[in-house]
């Protein structure tokens, strides 16, 4: 899995502050869940937040916050999966620890990784309920187990997850779509009231889709827009074999069975060339302004124009 980023333009004093009303309202969501379910007696909900989810539409809950009904729910699987992930990683740690432990048999480490299965299972396990296991052991040795399982946990589980700043919220795919106007790309995010949805205008072009987190940039007043995709490894070399490689112009490269990887590189660097080509000769020479002196307001438009900042940085300093 990779993130891949996609930046906004600066936005307006309303759209900003639209955005940072979503994630001010988000994050004390987020984290009331985060807190909820921290607790070991609903660790079992952590197996999939749709169970959560459904009971409380039944209840009709709203949100304290005033999210609306897709917001909320966003923010509940944010919780879980945050969670979740904080559990897994302990898991990963755990690991080692339970299987090089020589005072354990190897029945007792099954029974180990059996509790660390399943969140039910789990939350049984941290309210001292040991839950019996189905395969052949006795009570006295997995209680044994037990107990060293739940002195490990404690040791190294930390801390709950928090939010503690409002800088990043999802969205799934029925809360924004994407368009293009005028051959800028935009994206339209559900805001805080009914129907409405504020439109920011995007850096550059490209397919989004799924799932995002909006991640929100207070020092350039805009707003970085994350979505995760798969990374397809295309091509593994063979273990004891070397590849030989030709890099050209036209393409990347080529291999020794003459497959060609990036065609159409050349065509790129020969338009962007074509085109400085045509852009640099094209720009008015130094006498220019020097003949506009009689027009000041001009004359130092197209120097800060032509030739960019430094240059008349230069110029002020050599006066």
């Amino acid at each position: 899995m990779r993130t891949i980023k996609r930046h906004s333009r600066e936005l307006n004093k309303g759209k900003w502050e639209t955005i940072i009303a979503i994630a001010d309202a988000y994050a004390p969501e987020k984290d009331k869940w985060l807190v909820e379910l921290s607790y070991a007696k609903q660790t079992g909900k952590l197996r999939s937040h749709r169970i959560l989810r459904d009971c409380l539409v039944k209840q009709q809950y709203t949100s304290p916050s005033g999210l609306q009904a897709r917001q909320w729910k966003q923010a509940l699987k944010d919780s879980v999966e945050t969670l979740d992930k904080n559990w897994q990683a302990l898991f990963v740690e755990l690991k080692p620890l339970i299987m090089g432990n020589k005072n354990l048999s190897e029945e007792q480490k099954h029974y180990c990784f059996w509790v660390l299965g399943s969140y039910e299972r789990l939350q049984s396990f941290i309210l001292r309920a040991y839950p019996v296991p189905d395969f052949p052991i006795t009570s006295l040795a997995f209680r044994k187990a037990g107990n060293y399982l739940n002195r490990i946990i404690r040791r190294h589980k930390g801390n709950a997850p928090r939010v503690k700043k409002a800088r990043s919220f999802c969205v799934d795919a029925n809360m924004y779509c994407v368009s293009d106007i005028d051959g800028a790309q935009y994206i339209e995010i559900m805001t805080l009231a009914k129907g409405k949805r504020v439109t920011v205008p995007l850096v550059g072009k490209g397919k989004i889709s799924g799932n995002l987190r909006i991640v929100l940039n207070r020092e350039k007043q805009a707003i970085e827009v994350h979505e995760t995709a798969e990374v397809c490894q295309r091509w593994t070399a063979k273990p004891g074999t070397a590849e030989a490689l030709d890099f050209g112009y036209t393409e990347v490269f080529t291999d020794t069975d003459g497959k060609q990887y990036g065609e159409g590189l050349g065509k790129i660097f020969s338009d962007f060339t074509d085109k400085l080509n045509h852009t640099i000769p094209a720009r008015p020479g130094t006498g220019c302004t020097h003949s506009k002196r009689d027009t000041a307001k001009k004359g130092k438009y197209i120097r800060q124009t032509t030739y960019g900042s430094a240059i008349s940085a230069t110029r002020r300093r050599t006066r």
